[in-house]
């Protein structure tokens, strides 16, 4: 077996997200970078059935970030789990959330990062 990464860059997302309630009002900016590591056999030429299906892992993250929720932290998780839970080959992911926020002062992200 092979160690593959795919990464998923860039992906952005407007909802209701934010601690407090003038957040949750405006709709807020959400950019995610997301990484698996997986398992894929050792062969001259591969098919879609030895790869992840990046299409899928795109539909299970939007259907997470489709929900309200004051923490981004929360946000990771539920994401982190989702694409994790998809494939048992999936060995590591990565998750990287930018959230654009207004704090008064010259700031241009809020950045988490978590890993599994």
């Amino acid at each position: 077996m092979k160690k593959i990464k795919l990464k998923l860059e860039g992906m952005r997302f407007f909802g209701h997200y934010g601690y407090y309630p003038e957040e949750r009002k405006l709709l807020t900016e959400l950019i995610l970078d997301v990484s698996v590591t997986f398992n894929v056999p050792e062969k001259d030429v591969l098919n879609l059935e030895d790869s992840l299906n990046y299409e899928t892992i795109y539909k299970l993250i939007h259907a997470e970030m489709n929900q309200s929720e004051a923490l981004i932290e929360n946000i990771a998780k539920r994401v982190l789990h989702a694409v994790k839970s998809f494939d048992s080959r999936i060995e590591k992911c990565n998750l990287s959330l930018y959230k654009r926020v207004q704090l008064g002062g010259s700031i241009q992200n809020i950045l988490l990062k978590i890993e599994d």
